[in-house]
């Protein structure tokens, strides 16, 4: 998706003086009495009649003289035929302002309808003063995207799901072109399996322990055990789950294979990845808040989201990120299964494990880094490399090592999904969930 600029394009660009996320916003120069003098619209964005859709964004004013409702925005979805002709304008609303100077604020709509003929949609963002107050205007951090409908089960309520704040992020030249990508496949990408999923964090209510929790890829359902049932996601869904909002607690979080659709409740929806990615969400940048990041296994290329893009392994490697040297940055690294290598970017490269292994990198000797460690499945081994080996487990079982005692020391353990069982070594054995969910919790 690409931004045009609508009336001055001179005072229509982009802006370090302020951003809702990031460096970057869009800022409006001394906007005038007509809306057309400045503006932005996107480009085309695929869309399917009947379907439902999200989308929203962030506005800021500058004081400078005057009030803040002589300063309007007007923000609105254009759907579009076949032809690319207007059919249809979502809201009617013009010439709303924000409630102070100074201060991001959100507009979203929820749930809006493509209407008949429906083929494509752009967004219409502009801006007037009715007073010549040279209040500077900025926009930020906006996204569209499919709306995800919670599936709920006669015992339990649904939540709503979440607002969608999704940035737009910087070109170096005045015609934004945020990552964002609409066009959704019709066709589910299968899940990795469990012992691949890379999650962020399983601290779920905030007490600095790791949950004992699940996902149900057939209907949505996240359980933690002991806080909360929620419907989040759908059939082919990976779970994310991560703090992505800085607060300390994990956030639910899906990515959608067929869209690129990353969804965390209650916080943001962005699109990045596509059916060949793998997610493998971390905190790469050191800020406390965990990225949105993506691995292409067929050819080793990691992109962070307004970060950085590289190759980094081959071909079948699997992502194993963690804090390997202890600098409370999450590392790009690879396990490559046909020789048990395990190469750290700009700090190691050594062989442990074999084929058929399980990395399991975690922190299990109190050093405040990840060790390089493996779960054998098909005999319950589980070997730290420079720390012990030990047996705990069998032939079925997934690896879920996590922090369950909040000792700051990942505790080995194991979900057993035939029966629920949660086993975790020298600490408690719960029973919690059935064949078919995944253990989301690290």
């Amino acid at each position: 998706m690409h931004w045009i600029e609508i009336g001055d394009a001179g005072n229509i660009g982009w802006s370090t003086e302020t951003a809702h996320s990031g460096n970057y916003s869009c800022k409006f120069t001394d906007p005038t009495s007509n809306y057309s003098d400045r503006g932005v619209r996107s480009s085309l964005v695929a869309v399917v009649e009947g379907k439902r859709y999200d989308f929203g964004g962030y506005f800021y004013v500058r004081e400078n003289r005057g009030e803040i409702t002589d300063t309007k925005f007007t923000f609105q979805i254009e759907w579009r035929d076949s032809e690319g002709e207007i059919i249809f304008i979502y809201p009617w609303i013009v010439g709303w302002s924000l409630a102070a100077f100074d201060s991001w604020e959100e507009k979203s709509y929820l749930n809006a309808t493509a209407p008949a003929s429906a083929a494509y949609m752009d967004l219409l963002i502009e801006c007037q003063e009715s007073e010549d107050n040279k209040n500077d205007t900025y926009i930020d951090y906006f996204s569209f995207g499919e709306y995800i409908s919670p599936t709920p089960t006669p015992s339990v309520t649904p939540t709503p799901t979440p607002t969608p704040t999704a940035y737009v992020p910087p070109t170096p030249t005045l015609t934004p072109t945020p990552l964002v990508t609409a066009t959704p496949s019709p066709t589910a990408t299968p899940h990795p399996a469990p012992e691949y999923i890379v999650l962020g964090s399983g601290d779920y209510d905030g007490d600095g322990t790791s949950e004992v929790a699940i996902f149900r890829p057939s209907n949505g359902l996240w359980a933690v055990r002991g806080i909360t049932r929620v419907y989040f996601g759908t059939t082919g869904d990976i779970p994310v789950s991560g703090d992505y909002d800085g607060e300390g607690i994990t956030d639910v979080a899906v990515f959608r294979p067929s869209s690129g659709l990353w969804a965390v409740k209650d916080v943001t929806r962005v699109y990045f990845g596509d059916g060949d990615d793998l997610p493998v969400p971390g905190d790469y940048d050191g800020d406390g808040i965990c990225d949105i990041v993506v691995f292409d296994d067929a050819s080793g290329i990691w992109a962070v989201r307004e970060l950085t893009a590289f190759s980094f392994g081959a071909a079948s490697d699997r992502p194993v990120p963690g804090d390997y040297d202890g600098d409370g940055v999450t590392d790009f690294a690879v396990f490559r299964p046909s020789s048990g290598l395990w190469a750290i970017r700009g700090y190691t490269r050594l062989y442990f494990g074999i084929t058929g292994d399980r990395p399991v990198p975690r922190d299990f000797s109190a050093n405040t880094l990840d060790d390089i460690a493996i779960f054998r499945p098909t005999t319950g081994l589980w070997a730290i490399r420079g720390y012990t080996r030990l047996y705990f487990g069998r032939s079925g079982d997934t690896a879920v090592p996590a922090d369950f005692s909040g000792d700051s020391l990942d505790d080995i353990a194991v979900f057993r999904p035939s029966v629920g069982l949660w086993a975790v070594r020298d600490l408690s054995r719960v029973y919690y969930g059935t064949t078919g969910d995944i253990p989301v919790t690290r």
